[in-house]
């Protein structure tokens, strides 16, 4: 019987990793809005936590904070369907031991849709996620139409992800601000003299 749970146990465990690392989208029911990039869904009646990976939206605290979170709140209380999809890359789970998802609306890739309307930038970057280069593409039409957020001058001058001119195809995964190159941390350290490591 004992061996029986330990097997049981590993099919379920290799079950989940499987599904957390194969881009399988699984079907969620929204438990409550946050904010423009984060909400409590419902898997089975268990409630979890999930930030919206790669985005970043204004504060509550500022006027396009509040108009973020509402809009978002209103497309994922009118949904007829919302998934989630974990990235292949990187963490699962931030240090507040929130999920870290992509998020679909009636088959609809929230970030792309949030991204090309000026409502959210790339942030919190930490791999070469699935869908970054089509984000970087939305982000930068976004900024030249002066969408959004990007009408907050504030906003625009904070850090972005870097095109590196030098090697074509290739983008440096880290941040840009005042012309120099910082790492990915949380801490952005300054590495502009550490010949910086791109993905090609």
């Amino acid at each position: 019987m004992k061996k029986v749970l330990i097997i049981g146990f590993l099919l379920i465990s290799l079950i989940s990793y499987l599904l957390l690392t194969s881009n399988t989208k699984i079907k969620v029911q929204l438990d409550k809005c946050v904010d423009g990039d984060t909400a409590w869904f419902k898997i089975n009646n268990s409630r979890k936590k999930y930030r919206f990976l790669s985005i970043d939206t204004m504060e509550l605290d500022t006027e396009f904070g509040k108009s973020t979170s509402h809009y978002v709140c209103n497309l994922l209380s009118n949904a007829n369907n919302i998934e989630i999809e974990y990235s292949k890359y990187g963490e699962t789970k931030d240090k507040y031991n929130r999920e870290l998802v992509f998020v679909y609306i009636d088959n609809e890739l929230l970030q792309e849709k949030l991204i090309s309307e000026g409502f959210a930038k790339i942030k919190y970057v930490y791999a070469k996620y699935e869908y970054l280069d089509k984000f970087i593409e939305l982000e930068s039409n976004a900024k030249s139409k002066k969408l959004g957020l990007w009408k907050e001058e504030s906003y625009n001058n904070e850090y972005n992800i870097l095109d590196n001119p030098t090697k074509i195809g290739c983008k440096f995964i880290g941040w840009e601000y005042n012309n120099k190159l910082y790492d990915m941390t949380e801490n952005k350290k300054d590495i502009s003299e550490l010949n910086p490591k791109f993905n090609c």
